[in-house]
């Protein structure tokens, strides 16, 4: 149970980077097309 608990948290650490990640590129690209990535 322990196991599987540490790996949800790291899956949801990965996400959370990559989130954190694809937000920022949205706001450099903000102004260009926001529709593009709805």
């Amino acid at each position: 149970l322990i196991e599987k608990m540490k790996k949800s948290i790291q899956d949801y650490f990965k996400k959370k980077q990559v989130i954190d990640q694809v937000r920022e590129n949205q706001e450099g690209e903000n102004q260009e097309g926001e529709d593009q990535n709805a």
